[in-house]
This record gives structure tokens, C-alpha cells and sequence, in this order.
């Protein structure tokens, strides 16, 4: 049915409400807080004036008063930020998420943003957050030489990329680079204190995120948590400028908002920027003394002159020293255990270099500190990891001597093994290809085919999958009910995408077998009752077999360790599902939780054994504890997961309070990702006992949902807030009585003209049809409902039975 158009008034304009004034509240609030932003903003470039005005009277001999002025003159035993000021901001700061930072001239550097105390910056670095401290603070450095300006320390999940324009560094240049090869950069909030385009910008991070301290290209460094921090408003900066902060638009808001409400680094750019340090055990403190006391004497060989000259240039530069530093110190100390002379002086000549650069800024104590903690941790790391540290001398002599003219491994002894073997890998080529190629392969003759689903368009075979969500809501309950219907070969429920509904069509339609990983419960009191509630054909699931070692002790499967194992135990169930729940516990402590590279290798060989089987394999994990995030970057752990899995599928809790007519589902099933497929609606469910075994949970599914993933995780702009909200309800509870005003409608054609026109999603339609007392009656044909229409007032069309209507909405439910 086609609704009629709503009446134009007087005016000529369209008297029915619409999308264009339902955020009108948020953008008043949003004004509200620029303009208490611009206020601050503008008292602090006051203050900034009356700073400039002071020392150019100094400078002059002018007897300028404020009378004269007509402005307060400065309190000249303050040269930047008095103790108010100060406190004041660094507040404003901590309520908003930041960590304040005390700043001002260090011994050389006299741009007044040398930080003035230790053990609030670097890995270790601890925040403070006790207002006494900063007052503190600024009592003590105010009337320094030199002043004292405020400053913050990157919080958890935020990044900054400092941009530098100014004596010809080419950061813009930099960045533009960087946006052709990854995209553009949101637009975001931003800071500084020059007009040459130099600039501050802040974007959030998934938590535990780590990239490198430079672009490459030069002018720009990374702002991280553990390195760096940022000059912040209303400090002076060594110019006489304001340090100033500017909204996405560009326009002066006075302060930096809260963490949460930056713009996400677009993906693309997390994984052209990310930086992997690799997990890497470490020897005791002895030991790694013992390895430098057997550093080789002597001049310095090729290749430690050259990682010397490489931490050289990053001490003169500037740029990220402590990384270029770190990395050439580890350098230096494999050299060393690959007995390369030069390696102990080099080091003691780099040590010096880096006091020399930063003591003036951070005291010369702290500066050999930080560098005797990089050495002493590499000597652990390579004392415990380099094949060589752990060379006898007994080895070091038959090497020798093997490597020696006339040795057996010198390449230029004549009938040497070593130099056959050489000769011969060097004469190597690759196999010829049908068409003659050898480096290249033509995609013409590549035969297309079809993606092989299990359950379509949530989980493909012969791919990983993911399934996250938080502890509460029944993960492993749902991968028991998934293993029930493979086991069974269904019944799968109703999934909608787009236009299409499938129950399982597309996907797996026979039953097969099931290995389940180490789900977290026990398998007699708690699996097996489980599956046996959700109807699972036992006969077709396993569990992986633990073997144990001579002690009698179960030996763990470990990833990427066992996946033989796995593979083994697939083609023998022949198992077309495999669930490792959680994904967590299997990972082998060599992979670094955080490492992108290290988890992407370790699942790598997953995905192998996914492709070489044709299973669907599933892995569970929970969710990570940040607030505001897209739900692609709420998974836990690294996001290598989310990067190598082809569908991540998100379970969570539904709000209680949320009125949804046509479904009693409590939790939510929803994609967060799918490379393969049209996303699929979210579909509800419930968490309830069977009518067999109170004690075992089961699913059932509940009906189709609004919901998106990011909305489930409270992703920030997914889902409206009560000031914006109401707002939008109100209009399209106007404009439901407006149409129903003539008598009943079919309730499809108001929801869908409803929801376009105000620019709102069905479930705030409902809602305000619940508002607006709209009666809801079903239509039938026989005894078969075949949709709905709602009215007003008690009209109710032919053809319907009022009396019933309610019974049956309870029953049905609204489709």
C-alpha cells in the first residue's frame, strides 16, 4: 500500500517531522560544550598575549601598565603557568582521562616542555591522579627558571601522531604518503602552537596496541603510551604562542575532549603502523654478565660500526632515539655472541652519546639508566635465545678451525661438501610452468568455485571463524547447541539477509561430525548433559585425546605446537565442525598476546589445517575491557585474530529495559564480520533450562533483531543516547497518529515510511506505536496470520479479530 504524502503548510515546507531535526538536542550539547571550550580557549590566549606583552616590555623598557593595556598584567614570578592555572587545567585533564605531567626548561633544552619529573612516563610509567600531587607540583616548578607548562601522557587506547612542519621537516608530505597507501585520516581533535600546519592529532587504539615511535619518511613521530607525551593548553610554547586545541571542524575548543570521544584509527593504518615485539625469554642477570665478559677484544669489525652509526644518527636526530637505540643494542649484542670484536667498546661509546643528548633534559643519572636497562636486557634476551651464547669455547675452537684455511667448511677448500652444497643452492631455479612462466602465475587458469558454507552466512568451511562475547553469555552453551545441529544435520534456524531467508539451504544439510578443543567445562558433569539438553547426536562428537608423559600428567595442546594433532584427529572423526574454546588457553608462551606477527604465524597454521581438511573451525574467545570501541576491535587479545578469521560472530546480553514487540529473546547473535557473505540480520535468543535437565541451559532462538554488533558493544555513535533518543521516539510517535489519523494501516508499510522519514530504526518505531496506544491486530487467512495492521482508537479493519489480536501477538509475534 502506497501512504499518502504529508500536507505541505502555509509556508510551503513539509509539516511532517523528519530525519533533519531529530539530533537537534546532541547538537546543542555539543555547542554547549564548544563554547565552554572556546571560553577557555579565549582566556588562555589572553594569557598568552599578557605573557608576549610582559616580555616585550622587558625587552624594551616600556612602562606599560594595565591601566594602559586596559588588560591584567602578568604575576612576574611566574614566567609560563601560575600554581592556579596550573592545577586548574591539570584537573580539567584528569576528569576528562588524561594524565597531567609537569613541564618546563631542562638544562639545554629551554623550549619548556623538558619533563620535570621521573616515573610517570615509559613502560613503567605510573599515572597520577592525586590532586595533592598536583598541586604539589606546581608550588614547587612555577616560579623555576623557565616556568612551568602542563602536558599529558598518552591514556590506555590512544595515540597521537605529532606532525612537524616547521624548518623545512616534511611531516605533511609525510602523512600525505601515508593516507595514499592507507587512506585518509579522520578528522579529529588536535593540537598546537604554530601556523605552518604542525599539529598534534589524537585517534583511539585497540588497548595493549603498539607501533613503531617514527613514520617513515620523517617529520612525524607516534605519540604512544609508553613513549613520548604531549604539550597540552594553555601552556606557553617557547615562541610565545598559546598551545591551543582545535575540534574536528577546525575550530578552537579550548581542551582536549575525553579519550572516548576520539575517532578510531582506521584499520588500514592499525596494520601499516603496528609494531611487533616479539616474546622473547630471558636468562638470568648472570648469566647475561657472563656473555659480555666473553665479548671479543679487538677493532671494530664492519657490521658493528654499522649498527654504532645507526645509533648515532637516531641520538643526533632526535626521533625516536630509545627504539633505533633498543634495536641497535640488541644488534650489537648478538655480534657479540657471534664473537665479532668491538662489540663492548661500541656499546660504552653509544652509552655515552645517548647521557650526552639526554641529560640536559632528563638528568644525566636517569639517562645512563635507561640505557644500562636497555643493555642488560639484551644481554638476558640474547644470552637466552641466540644459538651462539651458548657456545663453548670447546665449539668456538672446532669452528674455527673448520671455517680456517684447508677447513672442511671453508668454501674455498677444494673438494669441500660445504662448497658443493653452496654451488649447487645457488644454481636452484624454480619449475617451469605449462605456459613458461617461472616467477608468475596466470589467474586465467584458476577455475572459480563456490564458497562451501556449514552454516550459511555465519560460519564458512575450510576457513576460521570466530565467536566472541562477554563471560555471561552462554558462548560455550551456543557452540554446544551449533554442535548438536551439525551433529544432526539440523534444524537450523530462520536467517534473513537482505531479502533472502535460508534455513540453511546454502549450508551443510546431513549430519557430521564434531571435534570439540577443550571446552572449559567438565565433559561427564557438564558437556555431555548438555549436549545431550540441546538433542546432540553423541555418536558424532569427540574430544581431542590428551596424551601424557612418563610422569602420568596430561600433556597440553598447544598452538601452533600440535596442530598436527588436530589435523590428525579432523580426518580421523572426518569433522566438518571443530570448536577450541577458549582460543586463550592453547596458545603456546612463545606467542606473545600482544605480538600482531607472532599470533598471526601461530594461526596461520590453523588456517593450513581449516583449508587441507574442509572443517569449519571455530575458536571462542572473550571480549577485551574497553568502553566506546567498534565491536571488530573488542575481541580480546591481539587483532590478528579478527584480521585472519573470514566471520567473526559476537553473542551479548540484550538491555532488559529495551520494549521489543515481536520477540522475548534476551540475548543477541550478530556479525560482526563476514568477508564471505551480505551480513545476516541479527538474530535473538534465550538462555533457558531444559524441559529434561533443569540444571542444563539451552538455546532457543528468539526471532530477528534491529541490533547491530556495534551497537551490542556500546560502540560510540551506534547507539543514541536518552537526550537523543526521546527526541526521535516523540517524531515518530507524531507521525504514526498522523497516518493512522484515517483509519487502520498495514503495520509493514508504516514501519518502513515511519523509520525512513524520521530516520529511525523499527524497534523506535514500535516503540512509539506502543506510545501512541496503536492497537495491533493480525490478519488471517483461515487460521493462518498473514501480517498485521495497526489503528487508532479503537478502528479496526474487516477481516480482523480484535478480541484475539493480543493473544496472538503474544504467541506469533509481530512479523
Amino acid at each position: 500500500m502506497i501512504l499518502p504524502d504529508a500536507t505541505p503548510d502555509a509556508s510551503g515546507s513539509d509539516a511532517t517531522p523528519t530525519a533533519a531535526t531529530k539530533s537537534n538536542s546532541v547538537k546543542r550539547d555539543r555547542a554547549e560544550r564548544r563554547a565552554g571550550r572556546a571560553e577557555r580557549a579565549r582566556k588562555a590566549a589572553t594569557r598568552a598575549a599578557e605573557v608576549a606583552e610582559t616580555e616585550l616590555n622587558g625587552a624594551t623598557g616600556s612602562s606599560t601598565t594595565p591601566e594602559d593595556s586596559g588588560a591584567p598584567a602578568c604575576d612576574p614570578r611566574y614566567p609560563r603557568l601560575s600554581p592556579d592555572e596550573f592545577v586548574e587545567h591539570a584537573k580539567r585533564l584528569l576528569d576528562t582521562g588524561w594524565h597531567p605531567l609537569p613541564l618546563g626548561d631542562g638544562e639545554d633544552d629551554k623550549k619548556g616542555k623538558a619533563l620535570l619529573v621521573s616515573g610517570v612516563t615509559g613502560h613503567d610509567g605510573v599515572d597520577v591522579t592525586s590532586a595533592a600531587t598536583l598541586r604539589k607540583w606546581a608550588e614547587k616548578y612555577a616560579t623555576r627558571p623557565g616556568g612551568l607548562n602542563l602536558g599529558t601522557r598518552m591514556p590506555l587506547g590512544v595515540l597521537g601522531i605529532d606532525v612537524d612542519c616547521y624548518d623545512a621537516k616534511p611531516g605533511a608530505e609525510t602523512v600525505s604518503k601515508a593516507e595514499a597507501v592507507w587512506g585518509p585520516l579522520p578528522a579529529t581533535w588536535s593540537l598546537t602552537a604554530r601556523t605552518d600546519g604542525s599539529r598534534k592529532l589524537f585517534y583511539r587504539v585497540p588497548d595493549g596496541w603498539t607501533g613503531p615511535g617514527i613514520l617513515e619518511g620523517g617529520g612525524v613521530e607516534l605519540l604512544q603510551r609508553h613513549h613520548r607525551y604531549a604539550v597540552t593548553p594553555p601552556s606557553i610554547h617557547h615562541s610565545g604562542n598559546i598551545v591551543r586545541a582545535f575540534d574536528p571542524e577546525g575550530r578552537e575548543c579550548g581542551d582536549l575532549p575525553s579519550p572516548s570521544e576520539l575517532p578510531e584509527l582506521p584499520v588500514s593504518w592499525l596494520e601499516g603502523l603496528r609494531r611487533d615485539v616479539e616474546a622473547l625469554a630471558k636468562a638470568t642477570v648472570a648469566e647475561g654478565h657472563q656473555l659480555w665478559d666473553r665479548f671479543k677484544e679487538g677493532a671494530m669489525t664492519h657490521e658493528v660500526v654499522e649498527q654504532v652509526n645507526k645509533a648515532l644518527d637516531a641520538i643526533g636526530d632526535g626521533a625516536s632515539r630509545y627504539d633505533t637505540c633498543r634495536d641497535a643494542i640488541y644488534a650489537l649484542v648478538a655480534l657479540g655472541a657471534e664473537r665479532q670484536s668491538g662489540v663492548a667498546p661500541a656499546l660504552r661509546h653509544i652509552g655515552h652519546e645517548y647521557a650526552a643528548a639526554l641529560g640536559p633534559v632528563r638528568g644525566a643519572t636517569t639517562a645512563r639508566d635507561e640505557f644500562d636497562r636497555m643493555v642488560q636486557g639484551a644481554l638476558r634476551k640474547v644470552a637466552a635465545n641466540h644459538p651462539a651464547a651458548s657456545m663453548t669455547e670447546d665449539d668456538w675452537a672446532m669452528a674455527d678451525a673448520a671455517f680456517a684455511n684447508g677447513g672442511r667448511w671453508n668454501p674455498e677448500t677444494p673438494g669441500t661438501r660445504a662448497y658443493k652444497l653452496a654451488a649447487k643452492s645457488r644454481r636452484v631455479a624454480l619449475p617451469s610452468q605449462p605456459d613458461g612462466r617461472q616467477y608468475t602465475q596466470s589467474l586465467a587458469g584458476i577455475t572459480p568455485r563456490k564458497v562451501d558454507w556449514l552454516w550459511w552466512p555465519w560460519i564458512p568451511r575450510g576457513k576460521l571463524t570466530i565467536f566472541e562475547g562477554e563471560p555471561d553469555v552462554g558462548k560455550s552453551t551456543m557452540t554446544l547447541k551449533l554442535a548438536a545441529m551439525v551433529s544432526n544435520g539440523g534444524p537450523w534456524p530462520r536467517v534473513v539477509v537482505g531479502d533472502d531467508e535460508s534455513r540453511n539451504e546454502k549450508g551443510l544439510t546431513g549430519p557430521a561430525s564434531v571435534v570439540l578443543v577443550g571446552v572449559e567445562d567438565d565433559l561427564a558433569d557438564t558437556v555431555v548433559p548438555r549436549l545431550n539438553a540441546a538433542g546432540a547426536n553423541l555418536a558424532r562428537v569427540s574430544t581431542m585425546a590428551r596424551p601424557r608423559d612418563e610422569n602420568g600428567r596430561p600433556v597440553p595442546f598447544l598452538i601452533p605446537d600440535d596442530v598436527d594433532r588436530l589435523r590428525h584427529a579432523i580426518e580421523e572423526a572426518d569433522a566438518k565442525l571443530v570448536v577450541i574454546d577458549p582460543i586463550s588457553a592453547f596458545m603456546s608462551d612463545a606467542v606473545k598476546p600482544g605480538s600482531d606477527t607472532a599470533n598471526r604465524k601461530a594461526l596461520m597454521t590453523l588456517a593450513d589445517v581449516a583449508e587441507q581438511t574442509d572443517a569449519a573451525i571455530v575458536l571462542v574467545r572473550h571480549l577485551n575491557k574497553g568502553t566506546g570501541m567498534s565491536a571488530k576491535h573488542r575481541g580480546g587479545g591481539s587483532i590478528a585474530y579478527t584480521a585472519l578469521a573470514r566471520s567473526v560472530l559476537l553473542a551479548a546480553k540484550l538491555d532488559p529495559g529495551d520494549d521489543r514487540e515481536s520477540t522475548d529473546a534476551t540475548h543477541a547473535l550478530a556479525s560482526t564480520k563476514g568477508n564471505l557473505a551480505r551480513a545476516p540480520r541479527t538474530m535473538g535468543y534465550q538462555l533457558s533450562s531444559s524441559p529434561t535437565d533443569p540444571d542444563s541451559p539451552i538455546v532457543r532462538w528468539a526471532g530477528l533483531l534491529d541490533e547491530s554488533a556495534d551497537q551490542l558493544v556500546g560502540a560510540d555513535g551506534a547507539k543514541p543516547d536518552s537526550r537523543s533518543a526521546a527526541p526521535v521516539r516523540d517524531e515518530a510517535e507524531a507521525m504514526i497518529r498522523e497516518l493512522l489519523a484515517e483509519g487502520p494501516l498495514d503495520a509493514a508499510d508504516v514501519r518502513k515510511v515511519v523509520a525512513r522519514e524520521v530516520g529511525c530504526g523499527e524497534k523506535t518505531v514500535s516503540r512509539a506505536a506502543d506510545r501512541a496506544g496503536v492497537i495491533k491486530t493480525p490478519v488471517r487467512d483461515g487460521t493462518k496470520i498473514t501480517h498485521w495492521r495497526w489503528s487508532l482508537s479503537g478502528r479496526v479493519a474487516p477481516g480482523t479479530d480484535r478480541d484475539s489480536a493480543e493473544t496472538d501477538r503474544e504467541r506469533t509475534g509481530e512479523d
